[in-house]
């Protein structure tokens, strides 16, 4: 449904859900976005009630050592021989490109068919860095990325 809408404010209500998109078209169609009535997979994930309720922030990159940390202190039973199983399957293998190349490929407007045999760029904050797409994400997640930099990495 997301695509959809999407292909929509491209192309016109009646454009064919293949059409092309690009990385840049959904951050500038997000920005548009009411972000409350969002599915929540692309609404930020900071909200305002957590500037009222002391929550703990775990980094991503630290998941495996957070999850650890929060059964030992809640006893529960560890879940690592069993987080297999959580793994997401739309998550693809990411290839380095160069800065450019990862750029272009991010304002490549792809159809659906072509999107699973694509090289996907790795990304870093580095290679957006200055441009529309960066402004756009510190724009859309603000809230996101001032928490996300509040938290220490688990040693």
């Amino acid at each position: 449904a997301t695509r959809q809408t999407i292909v929509a404010s491209l192309y016109g209500e009646e454009a064919a859900f293949n059409l092309p998109i690009s990385f840049k078209d959904y951050l500038v169609w997000l920005r548009q976005q009411n972000m409350h009535k969002l599915n929540p997979h692309h609404a930020p994930q900071t909200l305002p009630l957590h500037t009222k309720v002391n929550i703990t922030f775990y980094r991503l990159d630290d998941f495996d050592r957070a999850i650890a940390t929060l059964e030992e202190a809640y006893g529960l039973q560890p879940s690592s021989a069993h987080r297999a199983a959580f793994s997401s399957g739309h998550h693809r293998a990411k290839t380095v490109l160069s800065k450019e190349e990862a750029l272009r490929f991010l304002e490549t407007r792809l159809p659906l068919n072509e999107y699973p045999v694509k090289a996907l760029p790795t990304l870093s904050k580095s290679i957006l860095m200055g441009t529309e797409m960066d402004q756009l994400i510190r724009e859309i997640f603000a809230l996101d990325i001032e928490a996300y930099d509040s938290i220490p990495a688990l040693s």
